[in-house]
C-alpha cells in the first residue's frame, strides 16, 4: 500500500509492512531505492516497550560478549534523547530512584548491565 510523505513525489513512496519494506520509485525497476526494517514503534509507545523491543536483547547479547550498537537516527525534534536518556528530569529521577518508566534506553542498559553483574557475583559464591 502507498503512504502519505510530505514529499511532492508521495506517490512514488511504497509501503510494504508484510515485507518490511519501503520503495521509491518502482519496486520492479532495478534503479528503485529501497529500505527495510525490522519494525515500527507508534507514537504512543512507551519507554518500556521501546526498551523491550529495540534494546533489551542487543544488551543481553552485549552481557554474553558480542557486540552491539544501539543508534538513534532521525530529524532533529523526532525524540532520538528522549528515547536514549529518558524525560529531561531523568537525573532528579535516577538520583531520587523514582519515575523509573521516564528512563530511556541508556538508563535501562546501565541497569540490566548491573543487574547482570550483581547475579554473576552472587552464582560465583562472592556474595556473602
Amino acid at each position: 500500500k502507498e503512504f502519505d510523505h510530505p514529499d511532492e513525489d508521495y506517490d512514488k513512496w511504497i509501503f510494504e509492512e508484510e515485507t518490511s519494506t519501503i520503495y521509491y520509485g518502482d519496486k520492479f525497476d532495478k534503479n528503485c531505492k529501497k529500505w527495510t526494517y525490522d519494525y515500527i514503534l507508534p507514537p504512543d509507545t512507551t519507554q518500556d516497550q521501546m526498551n523491550e523491543k529495540v534494546a533489551k536483547k542487543t544488551v543481553t547479547d552485549f552481557t554474553e560478549g558480542y557486540n552491539g550498537t544501539i543508534f538513534a537516527y532521525g530529524q532533529s525534534g523526532s525524540g532520538k534523547t528522549y528515547s536514549m536518556l529518558g524525560h529531561e528530569s531523568i537525573l532528579d529521577s535516577l538520583s531520587e530512584n523514582k519515575n523509573n518508566d521516564l528512563y530511556g534506553i541508556m538508563p535501562r542498559a546501565v541497569f540490566q548491565i548491573l543487574l547482570y553483574l550483581m547475579i554473576l557475583f552472587v552464582m560465583e559464591g562472592n556474595g556473602n
